[in-house]
């Protein structure tokens, strides 16, 4: 019952042809071709004597986890001498903001300082500080990291979220934020700054792994069977455009996974999906996707060690990571547990809800499940009007395309759900 949505002659999104691109380069620059991002320049505080080797590793994973994100320029003032006065040159970087991190190792009390700054205003935003008998493994050590790291990215990457700029990188940012919000008219005004952005940087790789992102979730979250679908093979030819213009960028290799499994290619999902939790394993939400990916492929083990990692990093987890967590639950045949994570998560989604009737139906729990379509009805009875009357195969195509699956067992496991929605709504 697998099911591909063919390209349609009516696509939403026109794709230029890749070998008409050059590759987008992030730095800062002044370049008609270059796309400039936030500075942070990282000033080292150490006494070289006396210094931890615990301190370079501590330091060093926090480089590379700044270095991970991709979304902000980084410059480094070589280590001096605690006590040393040290110069730190001033970049500006207009609207995009520059930044000081500064770190100062106290061997005596076996702490890191770590402080950021605002460079244009002078005011700190925040201090931090790491003990290094704590983080004496590997796993703490990445947690500890990838808080920190992630404390930064809310002055940086909030700021530019939360205003609207000029620059492509800030354009992109509140893009992404809208992206976030999972909603038909939060992605509308995100297709609108990706459209201007394309026009503006056409080689700008993550323009058009926004757009894919949205064309899934067109797919599978919220379908308007009243207007022209964007085609599964359409979204991936954007991702593909993504990821060609920058392979290196994580976004646009988790995108590629998502549009290479919606489209049917599992194995190169799978590594699509591998690529992306290497290039930064620093990012929860970046493992949470990948982890979601995995169960679907039918990696359950994958899934769950990508997962674990997610709900370490995070301080506090969002709600629809318990969406997530649930259908890795569901792909690894434990329906109570499935169960409990959607009661924690957001209700109102049309997969969730069908999720929720699948695991209902494989627990004996035949009630529960009819008692789970008034949900449907009440959510999104709206969006199935005159559609199961006049087009019942459109229906049933989604209801196919939704199944994800690819485990024989949990594929059927889910149809029973799917196929109880599509009786409910051939019938009403």
């Amino acid at each position: 019952d697998a099911y591909v949505q063919r390209p349609s002659a009516k696509a939403r999104f026109a794709v230029e042809p890749v070998s008409a691109m050059a590759n987008a380069t992030l730095c800062h620059s002044d370049g008609p071709d270059l796309i400039q991002l936030p500075q942070l320049t990282i000033a080292s505080f150490v006494d070289a004597d006396r210094l931890d080797s615990r301190v370079y590793t501590i330091l060093d994973d926090i480089r590379s986890c700044l270095g991970a994100y991709r979304n902000v320029q980084i410059y480094e003032n070589d280590n001096e001498t605690q006590g040393t006065p040290q110069k730190v040159t001033y970049l500006d970087a207009g609207e995009l903001g520059s930044y000081l991190l500064r770190f100062r190792h106290d061997a005596h009390m076996g702490l890191i300082y770590l402080q950021l700054e605002n460079r244009v205003s002078g005011q700190v935003l925040f201090n931090e500080v790491i003990e290094t008998e704590q983080v004496a493994d590997f796993n703490r050590l990445r947690e500890a990291t990838s808080q920190t790291v992630n404390r930064i990215q809310s002055h940086v990457i909030g700021r530019l979220r939360a205003r609207v700029g000029k620059q492509p990188f800030s354009r992109w940012c509140q893009a992404e934020a809208l992206l976030c919000e999972f909603s038909p008219s939060a992605d509308r005004k995100a297709v609108a700054i990706l459209d201007e952005l394309q026009a503006a940087s056409p080689n700008y790789s993550v323009v058009y792994s926004g757009k894919a992102s949205v064309g899934l979730k067109q797919l599978l979250h919220y379908p308007d069977f009243r207007a022209t679908q964007t085609g599964s093979r359409d979204v991936l030819d954007l991702a593909e455009q993504g990821v060609l213009l920058d392979p290196w960028h994580v976004f646009n290799r988790r995108m590629h996974g998502w549009s290479l499994l919606q489209s049917g290619y599992y194995d190169e999902a799978r590594r699509a999906f591998t690529e992306a939790a290497r290039l930064n394993p620093f990012d929860p939400t970046n493992l949470m996707s990948i982890a979601e990916g995995m169960a679907y492929i039918g990696d359950v083990d994958e899934a769950r060690r990508n997962a674990e990692r997610a709900f370490s990093l995070f301080p506090v987890i969002p709600r629809f990571f318990y969406e997530y967590l649930a259908n890795i639950k569901f792909s690894a045949g434990d329906y109570t547990s499935a169960l409990e994570l959607l009661d924690r998560a957001p209700t109102d989604g049309i997969l969730s809800i069908t999720t929720r009737i699948a695991a209902f139906l494989c627990s004996g729990r035949d009630g529960e499940a009819r008692d789970t379509l008034d949900l449907l009805a009440r959510r999104h009875a709206g969006r199935f009007a005159d559609v199961t009357r006049d087009r019942p195969e459109e229906i049933l195509g989604w209801l196919n395309r939704i199944n994800l699956y690819q485990d024989p067992q949990t594929r059927m496991h889910y149809k029973r759900g799917a196929d109880m929605v599509r009786s409910y709504l051939l019938a009403s």
